[in-house]
């Protein structure tokens, strides 16, 4: 999906109780800045190609224990690449993105943003 097209009411909404920036992450892991910021993106280089979250069908996302913890896994040659997004309270509220790539394989994630 272009991401001049997004939704900024779509997706799980992250940010911290009383903080300035709220966010929301959509279904591919994209996190898209409610105050119209650039949208962070990402992508995964494994062993056979680069994948793109948003064009893949095994990309999937749940929240991790019910906690507003999202987390993005994506099927790649040898296991999943595993994106998590969560905010804490310090320093006023910071979103927290983290590549867990759970394959013995080399992958390589990659974020960037662009203005929407």
């Amino acid at each position: 999906m272009p991401i001049d097209s997004l939704d900024r009411r779509a997706g799980t909404l992250v940010g911290v109780v009383g903080g300035d920036w709220r966010g929301r992450v959509t279904a591919w892991g994209a996190i898209v800045p409610a105050d119209g910021s650039p949208v962070l993106d990402w992508w995964v280089a494994a062993d056979d190609r680069w994948h793109t979250p948003a064009e893949e069908p095994t990309c999937r996302q749940h929240r991790v224990g019910g906690t507003p913890v999202v987390e993005t896994a994506l099927r790649v040659p040898g296991g999943d690449a595993v994106q998590r997004v969560y905010a804490v309270g310090h320093g006023g509220g910071l979103t927290i993105v983290v590549d867990l790539p759970t394959v013995p394989a080399a992958v390589t994630p990659a974020a960037a943003g662009s203005a929407s």
